[in-house]
């Protein structure tokens, strides 16, 4: 016999009583005692597909009383019919799944052994076993297996780098299969009330596809997942709108949404739905919030890594592109310029004085300056027109597609204007201007982005150094000019490690005794093969290298040193070196210049520093000027005439004397000096309650007409002209004043005493 579902053969006919039946009529009573004892449902069918025999556990399986159950066609209680044992007759048959209907349309699952009675007209043993729940329970694992499955293998897609696109895409197909759902679709959210938008999606049209076609607004479906930020399952739509395009909305009738978790809101939602009702379970909802927090994780990397390149290629404090990005569009514009033959400008922008700014109000007032410049300088250009921010106060505008010289001049000009506008900053009010190098490009040479770039910083330095604040077009002789200040700065790191700098002094006489109480030392460079040169009118260039503190300290410890061999202390003098504006305010000064004086002694002369007027008026001067004090330092104002008008912010300042610049006196002498002034001169001077020097007494009508107005110091090559450190101790203790047994002097004059 073949194994298979056993249905009555056609035409067969029922056992004839006391014909054929002798084997089942001499078993029946026992099998109903043994059948009894059984938990399990035990049948006996008979040939003709019928149930001959039910017991209870029966009953119970097949949802009927065992009595109704005998007589009944098998296949009305069993769907596909009796599974045929496969063995030879007598023998075990195997053991068979078969679904059980119930007369309320339920169904069981239940494991079917079966055997064959010997006998003319053979009975079919069977022994009906619930595996229902196992079954169930084995589907179920089977199913979160395959899930499971579907989430690691997403994750992977997700770890490998797989950019959120295909992401989503590879997501919603796999949604589809595993839910075995009508639609999937993964939303992103849009602005605070913008529509979403499907980023992948199946079972919607294409057309929909990154379009903002989910509505978010109060009173949808996807509003209310939104606003609880919880899983939704909706069993069968209530007639209220879901949100969804209508072409997807009119075939919503069950489904589950589920928020896309990021870090400081949802970034969407995915969505799963039939057509026809659907009893969506909580399995399928925790599903999907896997797949939902695989996607959110992915999110944030694609997040994480745009703000890396974005921070890669952006300034930080104006979201302006930086050098980085500016290189590789000024790039990108050169390449298209040279394909359409357009010009192409650079302007290099710098504003004049932020430091001032910051100085004074704070540097969160200079950030915020900028970030209003770079509004503004944003303003001013074209869309296709790039601005960058390369740090600190310079900007660099590329101009595709420029109106030639002219036209990019008024472009400037604009950009000028708009920065000399008033700025609003924490703490007041600030007005800058701008210094403005333009570069042109007009296909003829060739060009890099960062020749460019360079010639209009060229082009800008030559707009500094002739008094800020305006606009200078790039020449080809800035290039050669540039290339002259390398050269000087290199010379000058080398002279300064090779030892080439030279300290040159001059006395500070005392008119009362003709004895210098001072020396005032000078820089000099002495260039191999070459004269002499003064490094201060160099300091521009050593101020822009950074060597500009080097040098100054290296004045004050060589001065200091070489003081040691000019005498006994009672003969020691006190000995000055000038210091640039640049070089007080540099942040390590007053640190780098303790070391100094802790390195040099006690022994050595007592140091000053020279410094101008414009450098201690304003800037926080207080400051530096007291930590000087502090360390011992006196403090020398020079060029004083030139800013007459300051004296009395100069009283509060903690100087020890103060020199009239060479202009003053030689004007002494010539014959349109007014005495009246002069007198008011030194009468402010005398205010300030500290002595007098004037440098550059080169006359006896000069000397005179200082000793008349009561000058307390002088120097200059009348008395005696700079010498070598070592020439120093030959005129101390000398009376230096000119003339038969030295004297011009006016007793009781002061002597400094930094």
């Amino acid at each position: 016999m073949r194994s298979g579902v056993w249905r009555p053969r056609p035409g067969s006919r029922r056992a004839e009583p006391g014909r054929g039946g002798g084997s089942w009529a001499s078993c029946e009573d026992g099998l109903r005692r043994i059948a009894g004892a059984f938990s399990e449902a035990v049948l006996v069918v008979d040939h003709t597909g019928r149930i001959a025999f039910a017991n209870d556990g029966a009953g119970q399986l097949l949802g009927l009383p065992s009595t109704e159950l005998v007589g009944r066609p098998v296949e009305e209680l069993l769907a596909g019919g009796l599974p045929l044992p496969g063995s030879a007759p007598g023998g075990p048959g195997p053991n068979r799944d078969v679904v059980i209907r119930w007369p309320d349309g339920a169904t069981r699952v239940a494991e079917a052994a079966v055997t064959l009675d010997l006998g003319e007209q053979p009975h079919h043993l069977v022994v009906l076993r619930d595996v229902t729940e196992r079954r169930e329970t084995a589907e179920a694992l089977a199913l979160r297996a395959t899930r499971q499955s579907a989430v690691a293998a997403l994750g992977e897609r997700a770890l490998s780098g797989l950019s959120l696109p295909e992401l989503l895409a590879g997501c919603a197909d796999q949604l589809g299969d595993v839910l075995a759902a009508d639609s999937c679709a993964a939303l992103e959210l849009g602005a605070d009330g913008a529509p979403l938008v499907p980023r992948a999606a199946i079972g919607w049209p294409g057309e929909l596809l990154d379009q903002p076609c989910v509505a978010a607004g109060a009173g949808t479906l996807v509003d209310r997942v939104l606003s609880s930020s919880g899983s939704w399952i909706l069993h069968e739509r209530d007639g209220s709108g879901t949100g969804l395009p209508p072409a997807v909305d009119e075939q919503f009738a069950s489904g589950v949404l589920v928020p896309i978790e990021g870090r400081s809101r949802p970034w969407g939602l995915l969505v799963a739905h039939s057509a026809a009702p659907r009893a969506f379970r909580t399995d399928d909802v925790t599903f999907l919030e896997s797949v939902a927090h695989v996607i959110g994780l992915a999110v944030e990397r694609t997040r994480a890594e745009d703000e890396i390149r974005h921070r890669a290629a952006h300034d930080q404090l104006t979201g302006l592109s930086n050098r980085v990005l500016l290189l590789d569009r000024l790039g990108h514009a050169l390449a298209r310029a040279g394909r359409s033959g357009s010009s192409l400008a650079v302007l290099f922008v710098d504003v004049d004085h932020l430091k001032a700014v910051n100085d004074h109000l704070g540097h969160e007032a200079g950030d915020r300056l900028l970030q209003v410049l770079a509004e503004r300088l944003q303003g001013a250009l074209r869309a296709q027109d790039t601005v960058a921010r390369l740090g600190g106060d310079e900007f660099v505008v590329v101009c595709e597609e420029a109106d030639g010289l002219e036209g990019t001049l008024a472009l400037a000009s604009r950009l000028r204007e708009a920065i000399r506008e008033r700025v609003a900053v924490p703490g007041g009010e600030v007005v800058v201007s701008a210094s403005i190098g333009l570069a042109l490009w007009d296909g003829i040479d060739s060009a890099t982005p960062e020749s460019l770039v360079r010639d209009a910083d060229l082009a800008m330095y030559q707009a500094k150094a002739l008094g800020r604040d305006r606009i200078e077009v790039f020449d080809p002789s800035m290039r050669s000019r540039a290339l002259e200040r390398h050269e000087t700065e290199d010379a000058l790191r080398r002279a300064l490690r090779e030892g080439q700098l030279r300290l040159v002094y001059q006395p500070v006489v005392d008119l009362a005794t003709g004895v210098a109480v001072g020396l005032q030392s000078r820089l000099r460079w002495e260039r191999p093969g070459g004269p002499w040169v003064d490094p201060t009118e160099l300091l521009p260039v050593a101020e822009e290298s950074g060597l500009a503190l080097p040098m100054g300290l290296w004045a004050i410890e060589e001065a200091r040193s070489s003081s040691r061999a000019w005498g006994s202390p009672d003969r020691r003098v006190w000995v000055s070196v000038r210091l640039s504006a640049g070089q007080l305010h540099h942040p390590d000064l007053v640190d780098r210049l303790g070391e100094v004086v802790d390195r040099t002694g006690p022994d050595a002369a007592r140091l000053a520093v020279e410094v101008t007027e414009d450098a201690v008026v304003g800037n926080g001067s207080s400051r530096v000027l007291g930590a000087l004090k502090a360390l011992g330092v006196g403090i020398l104002v020079e060029d004083l005439a030139v800013g007459y008008s300051s004296l009395m912010h100069l009283k509060r300042l903690p100087i020890d004397a103060v020199k009239l610049d060479r202009s003053f006196v030689a004007d002494l002498a010539s014959e349109g000096a007014d005495p009246a002034f002069l007198d008011a001169v030194f009468h402010a001077t005398r205010a300030l309650g500290v002595p007098v020097a004037a440098e550059g007494v080169e006359t006896a009508t000069e000397l005179a007409e200082l000793t008349r107005l009561g000058c307390d110091l002088v120097l200059g090559d009348l008395l005696a002209g700079p010498v070598r450190a070592e020439e120093v101790a030959a005129l101390l203790g000398r009376d230096l004043r000119p003339g038969p047994a030295g004297g011009v002097g006016r007793p009781g004059s002061a002597i400094v005493r930094p």
